[in-house]
């Protein structure tokens, strides 16, 4: 009897855990928002201004402290430096994973955070 008593208990605990994840909302839209702009297809380069950031489960280190970067519409780029130092943070923060603290990241004119996400996508390769 025990022992059915431990795996009611072990599928309570794991469904528990599922409906948690089923029930997730994030933090950054994943739907809806503005197109991206024709003037942003043909003319829009990356831009991160004076970037602020510091990871959810990390709030008391700041990764990324007053950053500015232009990346010129087609145009490529090698971030590079030391582990730690940013780059992949700088990546994710194109990609929408995370939003800054502070600044602003833009494609174009057109600031990430008020862009549909699958409009966004369809218009960039990062390689």
């Amino acid at each position: 009897m025990l022992t059915v008593v431990t795996d009611v208990f072990k599928m309570v605990g794991t469904a528990m855990g599922i409906a948690e994840i089923l029930l997730y909302q994030p933090k950054i839209n994943i739907e809806g928002g503005e197109k991206i702009t024709q003037e942003t297809k043909d003319n829009g380069g990356i831009s991160l201004e004076n970037i602020k950031f510091s990871y959810p489960t990390k709030t008391d280190i700041t990764v990324i402290k007053d950053v500015s970067i232009f990346i010129d519409c087609k145009k490529r780029i090698a971030l590079v430096g030391s582990s730690g130092c940013g780059k992949s943070t700088i990546i994710q923060l194109v990609e929408r994973f995370y939003d800054p603290l502070a600044g602003k990241v833009s494609y174009g004119s057109q600031d990430l955070k008020g862009v549909e996400p699958v409009s966004f996508k369809s218009n960039m390769a990062i390689v």
